[in-house]
């Protein structure tokens, strides 16, 4: 059985369930999954924001 990493499987339901882009603020212990969005890039866009409450605000205004 091939192995896959948590930040993967995480991005695979997140796709499965619809969702095609996010809302982040990069850095630290975020690499592993920052590199697992840039695997998926052609599914799944990143939206940098420059902090995260504006992340969170860009998330809940974008669904509304």
């Amino acid at each position: 059985m091939a192995k896959i990493k948590g930040a993967n499987a995480v991005l695979d339901v997140m796709y499965k369930w619809g969702i095609d882009h996010l809302y982040g603020f990069p850095g630290g212990s975020f690499d592993s999954t920052m590199n697992a969005i840039y695997e998926m890039q052609d599914k799944i866009k990143f939206i940098e924001v420059r902090h995260e409450e504006a992340g969170a605000l860009a998330a809940s205004a974008e669904y509304k």
